[in-house]
């Protein structure tokens, strides 16, 4: 059995991969290739199961629209439907979990992970996937920063439930590593967005692991995993370094895009919002005394060696 683990796309992102005909930068037509070559990689052996484990959209972007290549959550998920298509054969399933609310559209009403995820026939499950196989159950999640948390409430549920895990796979960190915790084996997968700015400010360094994982079951529930991972090419970073700058006119349009989502986000009118900006931006400033006026080196040194006239004495004050 041969399962297929993608994650953390972030289609709808300017520093995430595409497809061909959006290809904006030197990181996506490079990452185009490698996906590319996963395709073709799995294509040999035959993918029977691929499960998708969250941010396959970047989602609204609220705070930041100039980090997308399009704002449109449902152009987002046509795009990752039709790069995760290209893994699928005849016989192929797919199950899959949901990854961060900012990403996936919480309290929006859209479910981009679940929309991807349906759309290409596949099973859904918000937070966990517990997947039953021969060598015992994996569960799939997105996870973040409570792995730890995670891997003890794991460890737990294994001493009381029925079930047993025997294989934790996550996404969200962005970089692959494998290593057991008792007799759980725990893997993060990596992914196939560029770091952000960000993702660098948070102190993300500036190389993460692109790419995905490969999990194989034989027929006597022997399990191992194969690491697809792609390291990003020195020319890539330095063409990515500053590739995108944004002019006046373009930055208006993004303030205005950015304070109408905002104002749909919260109920607020955009013009409202703008007033605040306004006010925001206004710095008070207190006078300033008219600058002394310039002396001359010449006449600060006759100035330095002028000499005063002594002051004439003082009255004797005769006592009676």
């Amino acid at each position: 059995m041969n399962i297929l683990v993608v994650n953390d796309t972030h289609f709808g992102s300017k520093y995430a991969i595409v497809t061909e005909d959006k290809i904006q930068n030197s990181y996506q037509e490079w990452g185009y290739q490698q996906f590319l070559d996963v395709v073709e990689r799995c294509k040999k052996i035959g993918i029977d199961l691929i499960v998708p484990i969250g941010d396959l959209v970047d989602g609204y972007a609220s705070k930041d629209s100039t980090m997308q290549w399009t704002t449109d959550v449902h152009a987002q998920a046509e795009c990752a439907i039709e790069m995760l298509k290209k893994f699928m054969n005849p016989h192929t399933k797919v199950i899959g979990v949901g990854g961060s609310g900012y990403h996936w559209g919480k309290g929006t009403g859209f479910d981009g992970d679940r929309m991807v995820i349906e759309a290409l026939g596949g099973e859904y499950n918000k937070n966990h996937f517990y997947l039953e196989t021969s060598h015992g159950i994996i569960q799939f999640t997105h996870v973040g920063k409570n792995i730890k948390t995670e891997i003890e409430t794991l460890q737990k549920n294994n001493g009381e439930l029925d079930f047993k895990v025997k294989m934790l796979v996550n996404g969200h960190l962005h970089r692959y590593s494998a290593y057991y915790v008792g007799n759980v084996q725990v893997i993060h997968c990596p992914c196939w967005q560029y770091p952000t700015d960000f993702m660098q400010g948070k102190g993300v360094a500036p190389i993460v692991d692109i790419g995905c994982v490969l999990i194989q079951l034989d027929e006597f529930g022997i399990i191992g995993h194969t690491p697809f991972k792609y390291p990003i090419p020195l020319k890539v970073i330095k063409k990515m370094s500053g590739w995108e700058v944004i002019n006046d006119d373009e930055l208006k349009e993004k303030d205005k895009r950015d304070w109408n989502r905002l104002a749909l986000l919260s109920k607020v009118s955009p013009n409202s919002i703008q007033k605040a900006k306004r006010i925001e931006r206004q710095i008070l400033t207190i006078p300033s005394l008219p600058p002394s006026p310039a002396i001359k080196p010449r006449e600060m040194e006759k100035q330095k060696n002028l000499i005063l006239p002594p002051l004439p004495p003082s009255p004797t004050i005769m006592r009676k």
